[in-house]
C-alpha cells in the first residue's frame, strides 16, 4: 500500500513538473507569530465566533503549521507533543488511552467539527480515524464545559476542526515512510463552485510493529480511511452540508492465529438558516457506527464481535438580542447503543441509553472592557432523572492584558459498560456493572492572566477541579468468585489543582520559541493517593527556525527546522489491595525530543509546491520498562505535494 501511495505521488510530481513555470514565486504559509496566531477565530469555548485573544473562555489552539512543523502523523501525536500533562498509552485491545493530569478518556470529550465521536470499548476515541493532513486547527478547553457540550466534558474538550475548500481546485498528496516499515499516504481533492464545494479525503497508515522488551511487543497494524464532504449555499441566508466517511483498521497481535478488525462509518448533515439580520438557526444530525471484530486468520471466521453506535441531533439558535447581548440556546438529543455479548453476560447482549438536554447561554458586553458569559443546561437521563448544570465566565481587558475567571459545573452520566458489564476477566476476576450509579459531577474554578504584545504573548492559569461521586471499581470477595469480583460504584471524590504557564515569542526575523509548563496536584479521596497516571511537573516546548530567502532563479525555497520536546516528572501508578497496601510502580522522568527539517524543494506550475520533510523522534532514545510501548529513537521521511 505504501508503494502505491508513493507511485501516485511520483505520478503527480511528473505531471506538474512538465508544466513548470520558472518565474513562479509561491505564497508561503504564514508563520504562527504571536500576533496573527492570536487573531484567528475560535468557536469551541462559547459556540460563537471570537478571536483567540478576546474569547471569554481561555482556549488553547494547535494550528496547522504546528502540526506540520513537528511532523505529526496523528492528531494525538500532536496533542501529546504540544500540550504539557497530556499523555497516551496505545492499548492493543482498546485503542488510544489518553490521560490529562490523572483524568482518563471518559472525562475528556473529543469532537470532530463540533460533533461527538463514538467511544469504543474503553470509552476512548480512535484518533487514527482523523487524517492529520486535513486538520485546520485543534481547539482545547480545559475543565468543565458540560453547559455547552453535555456529558463527559469534565476534564477537557478537544475540538478537531478540518480544512475548508477555498479555491476552485485544491489537491494535496503526501507520503511518509519511517522506522519499522511505518508508512502513511494521504490524498485530498477539493473543488469549489459558485455556490457549492466538495472535498474528498483518502488516507492509509500502518507499521510492522516492534518489540519493546522480552515478551512485550506492539503488533503490526494498518488502516484505511475515505471521507467526503459536500456543502451548498442556496442563497445568502440558507446553506447546508452533508458528510460521510468509512474507516477500516486491522491489528495482528498473533500473526499466525487471530487478528482484530475495527470499522467505523460516520455520516451527518447540517443546515444554517439566517432567519433575520440578528438571528441564526443551526440544525445538525450526526451518526457514528463503530464495530470491533476478532477473526481467525486463515478462515476469517468471527470469534468475537461488538458494536457501538452514537446518534446525536441538536438545534442551536444564536440571537444578537442587543448590541451588547448575544444569546445562544438549543436542544440536544444523544442516544448510545452497544452490542457486546462477551461483556453483557447471558441475559441481554444489547443495551442503549439516551439523554435529552436544553441549554442557554448569554454573552454580555455592556461595558467596553468587561465580558460576562453565563449559562445553564438541563439534562434528562433515564438512570438519574434531571441534572442541572450552570457556569459563569468573566474576562476583563486592560491594554495588552486579559484577565479571566470561571466557575463551571460538569457531569458525566454512567456509561453502558459501567451500568451493565457482566463477564469474567482473565485471572479469575469477575466484572459487574451497576445500573443504580449516580452521575459524576464536578466543580471547576479557574483564574488566568494573559499578556499580549506584538511579538510576545504569555499566560498563567490556576485551577481547581473537584469531582464528586466518582465512579470506580470496588473489590468484593465472594464464594462464587474466589479471585474476587470488581463492581462499579460511586466511590469517592477526586481533587485536581494546578498551575499552567505558557509563552510564545518571536526572536528576530527567523526564530519562534514556545514553552509550556503544567504543575498538577491530584488526590483520590478513596485512597488518599494521587490519581494514577499523574505527573506533578510537565513541560513542552521548542524552537522553530524559518528561512525564506533561499532562491533558485525566481523560485523561493523556504525551509524550517524544528527542535521540540516534552518532559515530565515520574507518572504515578498506585493501587490499594484488600489489605490496604499500596501496590504498583512509577515511571522514570520522561524526556522525549524530536528534530524535524522541512524544505520546499521545487515550485512548479501556477499553484503548486513540493515539500520534503525528514525527522528523528525520541532523539536521545528514552525508554521506560513501566511504560513499555515506546520504541526508542525512530526516524521518518515525507514528501508532500500541494496544488
Amino acid at each position: 500500500m505504501f508503494q502505491k501511495a508513493i507511485s501516485g505521488i511520483l505520478l503527480l510530481f511528473t505531471i506538474t513538473c512538465l508544466q513548470a513555470q520558472a518565474d513562479y514565486i509561491p505564497e508561503i504559509a504564514e508563520a504562527d507569530t504571536a500576533v496573527n496566531f492570536l487573531e484567528q477565530v475560535v468557536v469551541t469555548g462559547t459556540r460563537t465566533l471570537h478571536t483567540l485573544k478576546n474569547v471569554p473562555v481561555l482556549t488553547k489552539v494547535v494550528s496547522k503549521i504546528e502540526l506540520n512543523d513537528i511532523g505529526a502523523v496523528t492528531a494525538l501525536d500532536a496533542l501529546e507533543n504540544l500540550l504539557p500533562g497530556l499523555t497516551f498509552n496505545p492499548d492493543p485491545n482498546h485503542g488510544d488511552n489518553i490521560q490529562l493530569q490523572g483524568l482518563d478518556n471518559k472525562y475528556i470529550l473529543v469532537l470532530l467539527n463540533g460533533e461527538r465521536m463514538v467511544n469504543g470499548r474503553a470509552e476512548n476515541v480512535n484518533f487514527s480515524r482523523i487524517n492529520v493532513a486535513d486538520i485546520q486547527r485543534i481547539e482545547i478547553i480545559d475543565g468543565a464545559a458540560s453547559v455547552l457540550y453535555g456529558s463527559n466534558a469534565i476534564g477537557a474538550v478537544i475540538n478537531i476542526i478540518t480544512k475548508e475548500v477555498n479555491e476552485p481546485l485544491e489537491i494535496y498528496a503526501g507520503g511518509r515512510y519511517g522506522s519499522y516499515n511505518s508508512y502513511a499516504g494521504d490524498v485530498s481533492v477539493g473543488v469549489k463552485g459558485n455556490k457549492w464545494s466538495s472535498k474528498t479525503v483518502l488516507n492509509t497508515k500502518g507499521s510492522d510493529g516492534y518489540r519493546v522488551q522480552q515478551g512485550i511487543r506492539v503488533s503490526p497494524w494498518d488502516d484505511y480511511y475515505i471521507g467526503e464532504t459536500f456543502k451548498f449555499s442556496f442563497n445568502e441566508k440558507f446553506s447546508a452540508g452533508v458528510y460521510g466517511s468509512a474507516y477500516l483498521s486491522q491489528l495482528w497481535p498473533y500473526q499466525d492465529i487471530i487478528h482484530r478488525r475495527e470499522t467505523d462509518y460516520n455520516a451527518g448533515a447540517y443546515a444554517n438558516w439566517q432567519t433575520s439580520t440578528h438571528n441564526v438557526l443551526k440544525f445538525a444530525v450526526n451518526t457514528d457506527w463503530y464495530n470491533a471484530y476478532t477473526l481467525e486468520n486463515h478462515t476469517n471466521d468471527e470469534l468475537a464481535y461488538s458494536n457501538y453506535h452514537l446518534l446525536s441531533v441538536h438545534v442551536t439558535d444564536t440571537w444578537n438580542a442587543l448590541q451588547w447581548l448575544q444569546l445562544t440556546g438549543g436542544y440536544e438529543f444523544n442516544r448510545e447503543y452497544t452490542y457486546a455479548p462477551e461483556r453483557f453476560g447471558t441475559g441481554n447482549a444489547t443495551h442503549d441509553v439516551y439523554e435529552n438536554s436544553v441549554f442557554a447561554q448569554g454573552e454580555f458586553n455592556y461595558w467596553d472592557n468587561l465580558s460576562i458569559v453565563a449559562g445553564a443546561r438541563l439534562t434528562q437521563h433515564p438512570s438519574f432523572g434531571v441534572h442541572f448544570t450552570p457556569k459563569l465566565s468573566l474576562m476583563y481587558r486592560l491594554d495588552n492584558f486579559r484577565f479571566r475567571a470561571g466557575l463551571s459545573n460538569g457531569f458525566k452520566a454512567p456509561s453502558l459498560k459501567e451500568m451493565y458489564y457482566d463477564f469474567a476477566m482473565p485471572g479469575g476476576y469477575y466484572m459487574r456493572g451497576n445500573p443504580d450509579l449516580k452521575p459524576e459531577a464536578s466543580w471547576y474554578t479557574s483564574v488566568s492572566a494573559e499578556y499580549i504584545a506584538e511579538k510576545f504573548n504569555a499566560s498563567v492559569t490556576a485551577y481547581n477541579n473537584v469531582i464528586n461521586d466518582r465512579i470506580g471499581y470496588v473489590e468484593y470477595s465472594s464464594p462464587q468468585y474466589p479471585s474476587g469480583m470488581l463492581q462499579y460504584e460511586n466511590v469517592a471524590e477526586a481533587v485536581m489543582r494546578g498551575i499552567d504557564l505558557s509563552a510564545q515569542a518571536e526572536l528576530g526575523s527567523y526564530f519562534n520559541v514556545t514553552a509550556n509548563y503544567a504543575f498538577a496536584d491530584t488526590e483520590d479521596k478513596s485512597t488518599g493517593k494521587p490519581l494514577n497516571g499523574t505527573s506533578r511537573h510537565a513541560f513542552t516546548g521548542g524552537v522553530v527556525f524559518r528561512y525564506s530567502d533561499i532562491k533558485i532563479g525566481r523560485q523561493a525555497l523556504p525551509l524550517s527546522l524544528n527542535f521540540s520536546g516534552r518532559m515530565s516528572s515520574p507518572r504515578l501508578y498506585r493501587s490499594v489491595n484488600q489489605q490496604g497496601i499500596a501496590e504498583g510502580a512509577d515511571t522514570k522522568t520522561t524526556s522525549i525530543w524530536r528534530v524535524v527539517y522541512t524544505q520546499n524543494i521545487l515550485n512548479v506550475w501556477k499553484f503548486a509546491a513540493i515539500e520534503l520533510q525528514a525527522g528523528i523522534d525520541n532523539l536521545f532514545d528514552w525508554t521506560d520498562p513501566v511504560i513499555s510501548i515506546n520504541p526508542g529513537r525512530t526516524w521518518f521521511v515525507a514528501l508532500k505535494v500541494r496544488l
